[in-house]
């Protein structure tokens, strides 16, 4: 019989993967709307979604290449979130090793 230690654990990675789970639908239910669509096409043409982050001739120490990168990543999360499988894990805690 596994311990009320294992026992709350279990209990809280449950809880915690089914929130993610939730908001990954969340997103995916704001951003597939034609509003979402409009919001996200925006800050696509705002943040630089299709230019370069870096150029020929820049140098590695160049700021402004990493600048632009850093405001893709809100952009890449949004992406990431609206083409990953919103699905609950199973999860396998076996303590009877």
């Amino acid at each position: 019989m596994p311990s009320k230690k294992v026992e709350e654990f279990r209990a809280e990675l449950l809880k915690r993967e089914a929130e993610a789970v939730q908001l990954l639908k969340d997103y995916k239910e704001l951003f597939n709307s034609e509003r979402g669509q409009r919001v996200l096409n925006d800050l696509k043409d705002k943040f630089g979604w299709l230019c370069p982050s870096f150029e020929m001739g820049m140098k590695v120490d160049d700021v402004d290449g990493f600048l632009r990168e850093g405001m893709k990543q809100p952009l890449l999360h949004i992406e990431y979130c609206l083409n990953v499988e919103a699905k609950l894990p199973t999860i396998i805690l076996n303590d009877e090793k």
